[in-house]
């Protein structure tokens, strides 16, 4: 659920707000969620799709079935190779089918 700027997420049984502008990106893992802050990773039980409908109002882009990626840490995207790389120096897929986000 998202209030302010803020992400409630429900991590080993404990309510934990996050800021939104704090999330690099966001996994999918079944039916679940795996939340990369800079310093930490936390598990929801939201689906992917869930969480990107929560985010829709902010700078996030779906970038491949697994991915949900914070635009503000975007660093370059090779469109050669079809993959983002992030701030963090972590490169990321992006799929045929949603690599037109990033031409228009």
């Amino acid at each position: 659920m998202t209030v302010s700027g803020n992400f409630l997420v429900i991590d080993e049984k404990r309510n934990r707000k996050i800021k939104i502008s704090e999330i690099i990106y966001c996994e999918a893992d079944i039916n679940y969620t795996v939340i990369h802050l800079g310093y930490r990773k936390l598990v929801c039980s939201f689906t992917l799709k869930l969480v990107e409908t929560l985010l829709v109002d902010f700078t996030f882009v779906r970038t491949h079935r697994k991915y949900l990626i914070n635009q503000a840490f975007i660093q370059n995207i090779d469109s050669l190779e079809s993959t983002v790389k992030l701030s963090s120096g972590l490169t990321l897929p992006i799929s045929r089918r949603n690599f037109n986000v990033f031409t228009r």
